[in-house]
């Protein structure tokens, strides 16, 4: 995307005048893991594929700019808008960036509907895990700790910031790791600093930066759900556990890594742990694999005591964080503040020991 011309912006409206078009619309104050444990309010509105006809377009503003669309019975507003593109397809895409280059409102117009996944599962098959299991066991790369590893999560990077050095410690002993990520981070408020992603095209830089990190950390089998981001919670919970009950006694992991539900911060985290535990509270105490969950440091630790594994992960942090910087889009603003000493001490010293020291879960219990 580029600084928005005024006049290239405004040709680009009078293009769609008095047509039947596509409208992508959303605001975002971003994910509220973020936001609550500076206490501030999630704010958010989305709408994907609308369909608008309008009879007036203008462009106003000097920067940050302001679009208003005539509906023959209202309009379409949208303010804050930095950014713009005209792409191949001819839509257009308008953003705005707050000044660390995140995401804060999106309008777009297209002629043609824009890309909405089917929900539909993209697995391996029984037996070409049966074969990977048996081929990882017999490679005789350190002592096998675990059977078969299930990290459940829902969105790329989930599983190297939450458990990136635990995955690559079982991977270096030879355990076989299968992850099951629900989403393509579609909705992921971050673009890279400078931003080299639009809302369009973030799905599948998301998806090639999750295929590099799995690389890295040593996963070699995912499953994706093809589910949307930040919609977990309002899916039927009684379809997303069958499907991942199916995962489950295909891959017969041995240890499921997931989030701990309601103690997990966004939606997503939580609405996908809860269905996984469903999905687990359906097979006996004895075939049953036990339960890493992870919870976030804001979690109310009074209720869940405290983390009853604390994994040191100090010799694969070199691996974690190169998994990290593979998450490119999501992880260099983050990584740029870091370096910069933007964060007080206490911050900084707490973000290095979370992310290259330690790695904390709470065993689920089914009783």
């Amino acid at each position: 995307m580029q600084p928005i011309d005024k006049p290239a912006v405004q040709a680009a409206l009078d293009d769609f005048l008095n047509h039947d078009i596509y409208l992508h619309l959303e605001t975002t104050s971003g994910a509220p893991s973020a936001l609550k444990l500076e206490r501030k309010m999630v704010v958010g509105a989305f709408m994907r594929n609308g369909q608008i006809c309008f009879s007036r377009g203008v462009i106003s503003g000097d920067g940050p700019f302001r679009v208003g669309l005539k509906l023959e019975l209202g309009w379409v507003y949208a303010e804050g808008l930095t950014d713009f593109e005209v792409d191949q397809d001819g839509r257009l895409l308008l953003a705005g960036h707050d000044h660390r280059g995140r995401l804060a409102v999106a309008l777009e117009l297209s002629s043609s509907t824009f890309e909405y996944k089917a929900d539909v599962i993209s697995r391996c098959s029984m037996e070409s895990l049966q074969t990977y299991t048996s081929d990882m066991a017999e490679s005789g790369r350190g002592k096998i700790v675990e059977r078969h590893v299930l990290v459940v999560l829902p969105h790329p990077d989930d599983e190297t910031y939450a458990s990136g050095g635990t995955i690559a410690q079982f991977a270096k002993a030879g355990v076989p790791i299968t992850y099951v990520c629900a989403t393509s981070g579609q909705r992921g408020r971050h673009m890279g600093k400078p931003s080299f992603a639009t809302r369009e095209s973030l799905p599948s830089v998301r998806e090639a930066e999750l295929a590099q990190a799995c690389e890295i950390l040593g996963i070699k089998h995912v499953i994706k759900l093809g589910l949307q981001d930040k919609t977990i919670e309002f899916e039927d919970p009684k379809v997303l556990a069958d499907r991942l009950e199916q995962i489950l006694r295909e891959v017969r992991p041995s240890l499921v890594i997931s989030h701990y539900p309601g103690y997990s911060v966004h939606p997503d985290h939580n609405a996908l742990a809860a269905v996984t535990m469903q999905a687990l509270s359906r097979f006996s105490d004895e075939e049953r694999p036990k339960v890493y969950a992870h919870a976030y440091p804001d979690a109310n630790s009074p209720v869940l005591g405290p983390p009853d594994v604390v994994n040191d992960i100090s010799s694969v942090a070199e691996i974690k964080m190169a998994a990290i910087r593979a998450h490119g889009s999501q992880s260099q603003g983050l990584l740029e503040r870091l370096e910069k000493g933007q964060f007080d001490t206490k911050i900084s010293d707490d973000l290095r020991s979370r992310f290259l020291k330690r790695e904390t879960f709470w065993i689920y219990s089914f009783q």
